[in-house]
């Protein structure tokens, strides 16, 4: 499995990111595979694509270490996971850890200025688009 970790600290538009990313590839001529699913908050979600001739997964909810680790191991089957994961952790850096799959890329969430949180926003949806599209 091929990981790409959207990384940043709380409230930062890891999750709107990751929802424009959805958006995206669905436009872009994405599969469904397994329909977006709704997680403990209203924007959090999980879901798998079939794009780019990969299997995708998405996982939102970076804000919870536990759920991140259990993730890695429910899209382990999936060519791609695009995990967001919040950089706060600092027992367990999973940073660290995504070094030891094949192919791993940490984004770091791009912080916005005043009223600039749509264009960080969408430059990151492009970063993610763009390594999704090169591997």
């Amino acid at each position: 499995m091929r990981i790409i970790l959207l990384s940043g600290k709380p409230k930062t538009g890891k999750t709107t990111t990751l929802n424009i990313v959805y958006d995206f590839i669905k436009q872009d001529g994405g599969k469904i595979i397994n329909e977006k699913e709704r997680l403990r908050s209203i924007n959090d979600f999980k879901c798998v694509f079939l794009y780019n001739k990969k299997k995708v997964a998405i996982f939102s909810m970076g804000d919870f270490l536990k759920e991140c680790i259990k993730a890695l191991i429910e899209y382990s089957n999936q060519d791609v996971l695009v995990l967001a994961y919040s950089d706060i952790f600092i027992k367990l850096n999973l940073k660290e850890i995504t070094k030891k799959f094949s192919y791993h890329c940490v984004i770091e969430k791009t912080v916005a200025e005043k009223n600039e949180h749509s264009i960080a926003n969408d430059k990151d949806c492009k970063r993610i688009i763009s390594e999704l599209k090169s591997i």
